[in-house]
């Protein structure tokens, strides 16, 4: 089995594709293989891959022909096709820094020494960066206002998300896991985190390995979490209720949180947040 799988989804992402791209290239660890899958791009996404693909050798191409399958499924996808010992998501727009997958790497392998054939996922933070890679805030985790070493604790995890997918390097152990796929599963690396947590191991490297890329046209990114954050909370409430409904039949189909717990957690740990 190969050393290191990087999973790459696209869609319509041409315009930072090659930044990206280029950043994995200029890594200083080599021992790894990039798998990208496109999600129906209309743009020249399509040949910029292929164009890579042609230029080294650990680039490739999984043609799928059914489309719009979304980030999540598209991540999911891959997830499936492929075979490692260890994988990396790895999102269209961001820059990572060039030694982001050799220190995730040294920091699963010491996490795996101390606890022989467990599940093993390693997080970093990241900068966050606006469209032209000036620096909005050094530090994702603070900008969001979250700790992940208190949200490894008590279940936390089960109600905030502190790690997109394009910071995390996790083991075939937990990929075993990951199936069955709940139904009502937010995001892709959310169930990875939370896999990770009820049984294995989660390890943090407190150091932006990544720079995360805020646009327009983000899926999902960084949201800077103040008072404002809260108040457009309350003016999208509608849209809020709708998603919490979402996330709590998730917890059901996990044997998770109550819907009692779930909200006690939330209000407690969003009023230490406002601080």
């Amino acid at each position: 089995m190969q050393e290191i799988a990087i999973l790459l989804a696209t869609y319509n992402g041409e315009k930072y594709l090659r930044q990206q791209l280029d950043s994995l290239i200029a890594q200083s660890f080599s021992g790894w293989k990039l798998y990208i899958r496109d999600d129906g791009s209309t743009d020249h996404t399509v040949s910029i891959i292929k164009e890579y693909c042609n230029l080294d050798q650990r680039f490739f191409f999984i043609e799928d022909a059914q489309q719009n399958k979304g980030a999540r499924d598209s991540f999911f996808s891959l997830l499936e096709s492929v075979d490692s010992s260890y994988y990396m998501f790895c999102d269209q727009d961001d820059i990572w820094l060039d030694t982001k997958v050799e220190q995730c790497y040294n920091e699963i392998k010491k996490a795996e020494s101390l606890h022989k054939d467990f599940p093993v996922l390693v997080a970093t933070d990241a900068k966050v960066v606006d469209s032209d890679l000036k620096i909005i805030n050094p530090s994702f985790w603070n900008y969001t206002k979250v700790n992940p070493e208190r949200l490894i604790k008590n279940c936390y995890l089960q109600v905030f998300n502190f790690a997109p997918g394009c910071t995390m390097m996790f083991n075939h152990s937990l990929k075993k896991l990951v199936k069955p796929i709940p139904k009502n599963i937010l995001m892709h690396d959310w169930w990875l985190l939370i896999l990770a947590e009820r049984y294995g191991v989660i390890k943090i490297i407190n150091r932006p390995l990544i720079l995360y890329r805020q646009h327009s046209s983000n899926t999902l990114g960084a949201h800077q979490v103040d008072e404002n954050y809260f108040l457009g909370k309350l003016k999208n409430l509608r849209n809020v209720i709708a998603s919490q409904q979402q996330h709590l039949q998730f917890l059901k189909e996990i044997n998770g949180l109550s819907k009692l717990n779930y909200y006690q957690i939330k209000l407690f740990y969003n009023l230490t947040r406002l601080k």
